[in-house]
C-alpha cells in the first residue's frame, strides 16, 4: 500500500502492462490524483519526503550529465567547424597548381620559340 502512495506521489501516469487474449501486449494508462504529503500518515511522510530526497538527488545528476554531454557537443561541433574552415582556407592558399601551370606555360613558350 505505502509503496503504491509514493509511486502516486512521484508520478501522475500509472501504466498497466498486459497481454490480451490474442497474444498482444496492451498498455492502459491511468491519470492519478495528486496527493499531499502532509495529508499522509507520520510514517509514509518520512518515507515520501525519503524518496522525495533520492529523486531530487538523481535529477541533479542527470541534468550535470546532460550538461557534460552538451558540453562536450558544442566543442566537438566547434573542432569540426574550425578544420572545415581552415582546410578550405589552406586549400585557396596553395600555390603549387598555379607554380605547375606556369612551368608548364613557360616549358611550352620555350618549346614553340626553339621550333
Amino acid at each position: 500500500m505505502s509503496f503504491k502512495i509514493i509511486f502516486l506521489l512521484n508520478c501522475r501516469l500509472h501504466c498497466f502492462l498486459h497481454f490480451k487474449s490474442d497474444g498482444f501486449l496492451c498498455i492502459d494508462i491511468e491519470i492519478l490524483q495528486t496527493i499531499e504529503i502532509e495529508n499522509l500518515p507520520r510514517a509514509l511522510r518520512r518515507y515520501a519526503k525519503q524518496v522525495d530526497e533520492l529523486n531530487l538527488i538523481r535529477i541533479k545528476e542527470i541534468f550535470a550529465k546532460n550538461f557534460k554531454n552538451i558540453r562536450a557537443l558544442v566543442a566537438l561541433l566547434i573542432l569540426a567547424i574550425s578544420i572545415y574552415f581552415y582546410t578550405i582556407l589552406a586549400v585557396k592558399q596553395e600555390t603549387f597548381l598555379e607554380e605547375i601551370d606556369q612551368e608548364v606555360a613557360e616549358e611550352m613558350d620555350t618549346k614553340t620559340s626553339k621550333k
